[in-house]
């Protein structure tokens, strides 16, 4: 699976219908959810109020049927998002209680813990997932690459890296550049670093905020900085996240 921005708005649009015509499906609310938080989660910027929308379809699909294991995958995404762990914990832990073999789900909350610091736990389910299908998004080698990197095995993190496959996401950029300068590859890592910038102009001033979304804690942002920093890319001195509102 490639993530692409042409796939990312067809699957939007057609969400948006489907949900205008059942209202009362709590699936499709869901997955509408889903949509809105990932477009917040790697700044794609095609949803106004997302965050906002994303948290209102996710807790009307509970209400509709809390026994709905995507419903509550959801909500557990959007309380990460809002940064809410306990939250977070709770309903994947309840999403998989309900369908414990569903690869996506364990896919996604192993994409999600190593912001919490459960490395070694999130990738033990994204290799689950895989086992369960293979044919699963590439986005999660985002995680088994920086799993590498922070051990400082950064060829095994740069074997992992080669597998992202994300060309409208600024994750796929910034992981390359962060590991090819750790390998030395400065002049490498140039055009990852270019494209970085290019699918996100205003990374130099937002960069920390964008990081934090997925990889959470300050320790992450900054090892995944060393890198980025020595391929010549200026540091984003801001500490403070910035308040969600209207995101």
């Amino acid at each position: 699976i490639v993530l692409t921005d042409a796939a990312f708005q067809d699957a939007w649009k057609s969400l948006e219908y489907a949900v205008e015509k059942s209202p009362n499906d709590a699936l499709t609310k869901a997955m509408l959810s889903d949509i809105y938080a990932s477009d917040y989660l790697s700044e794609i910027g095609l949803v106004k109020n997302r965050m906002v929308k994303a948290e209102k379809l996710a807790r009307e699909a509970v209400a509709l049927d809390p026994d709905c294991p995507d419903a509550r995958w959801v909500m557990g995404f959007v309380h990460f998002l809002r940064r809410r762990p306990e939250e977070f914990i709770n309903e994947f832990e309840a999403a998989l209680a309900l369908n414990p073999h569903n690869a996506m789900i364990l896919a996604i909350y192993g994409l999600f813990l190593p912001g919490l610091g459960e490395w070694e736990k999130g990738v033990k389910l994204i290799e689950k997932a895989r086992m369960l299908n293979p044919q699963l998004s590439s986005q999660y080698y985002i995680i088994t690459s920086l799993n590498y990197y922070r051990k400082g095995e950064f060829e095994r993190a740069y074997s992992e890296s080669l597998h992202i496959k994300t060309p409208g996401l600024f994750w796929e950029p910034l992981v390359n550049a962060a590991v090819l300068s750790q390998l030395g590859r400065t002049d490498d890592a140039q055009p990852y670093l270019q494209k970085l910038l290019s699918l996100q102009p205003t990374f130099k001033e937002r960069s920390r905020n964008l990081i934090r979304r997925l990889l959470y804690s300050e320790e992450n942002v900054d090892m995944v900085y060393e890198g980025l920093q020595k391929a010549g890319f200026q540091k984003d001195t801001t500490s403070k996240l910035r308040p969600i509102r209207s995101a």
